[in-house]
C-alpha cells in the first residue's frame, strides 16, 4: 500500500496528529516533524528542507500535506497569521513543483485564526475551563507564556487525562475531514 506523508512543525503536533489518525482509523499515513533544527516557523518555508521529500513525494509517497500553526502576525510580518502563512504555503508548494501532489492545513483557533496547535485544542473546552487555564498561565512564573505552547499541552492533558482531546468538536472537523480525504 502507498502511503501518504504529513510533515509538521515538531514533535507535539506529530503525536496531536498521530493520535488523531488513530481515532480516525486512518492508517496509510506517515507523520514526519521537520527535525531537530526546525527552531521556528520559517523552517517549515525553507525550501532545502525539502530535497529529498520532493523526490519521495509520487514516488514512496502518493501526496504530501504540510500542517503548521498560524501565529501572530504580529510576532512574524513575514511568517505570522494565517493570510501570510498561506500566502507562503502556496509559493513553497509552487517552487517545489508539487501542485499536483501536495495541500496544506494550518493550525489556529478557528474562531479568529491565530495562534497554533494548542489554540486549537483549547478553542475546543467550554469557555469557562478555558478561561481558567488562561488565567493560571497568567498568574504563574512561566517565563515565556506566549511561545511556550508546551506548558500549554500539559496543562491541558493534565486536566484531561481520560479523554485529553474531543475529536468529536465542530472546530476539529476540517482537520478531520482533510486527513479522510487525505487518506
Amino acid at each position: 500500500m502507498v502511503k501518504n506523508l504529513i510533515i509538521c512543525e515538531g514533535k507535539n503536533d506529530k503525536k496531536f496528529l498521530e493520535e488523531l489518525l488513530e481515532d480516525l482509523k486512518i492508517d496509510n499515513i506517515v507523520v514526519q516533524f521537520l527535525g531537530r533544527d526546525a527552531k521556528n516557523k520559517s523552517s517549515i518555508f525553507k525550501r532545502e528542507k525539502y530535497h529529498r521529500i520532493k523526490k519521495e513525494v509520487g514516488t514512496i509517497y502518493r501526496n504530501l500535506l504540510i500542517m503548521f500553526d498560524s501565529d501572530y502576525e504580529k510576532n512574524d510580518a513575514k511568517y505570522g497569521g494565517y493570510i501570510n502563512s498561506e500566502e507562503e504555503i502556496k509559493l513553497l508548494i509552487d517552487d517545489l513543483e508539487l501542485q499536483d501532489y501536495a495541500d496544506y492545513y494550518i493550525v489556529c483557533d478557528p474562531n479568529n485564526k491565530n495562534g497554533y496547535l494548542e489554540s486549537l485544542i483549547l478553542s475546543t473546552i467550554p469557555k469557562k475551563e478555558k478561561e481558567c487555564i488562561e488565567s493560571f498561565i497568567n498568574c504563574s512564573n512561566f517565563k515565556d507564556k506566549e511561545k511556550d505552547k508546551a506548558i500549554l499541552n500539559q496543562i491541558y492533558k493534565l486536566g484531561y487525562p481520560n479523554e485529553p482531546y474531543n475529536f468529536l468538536h465542530i472546530h476539529y472537523k476540517s482537520l478531520r475531514d482533510k486527513l479522510l480525504m487525505f487518506s
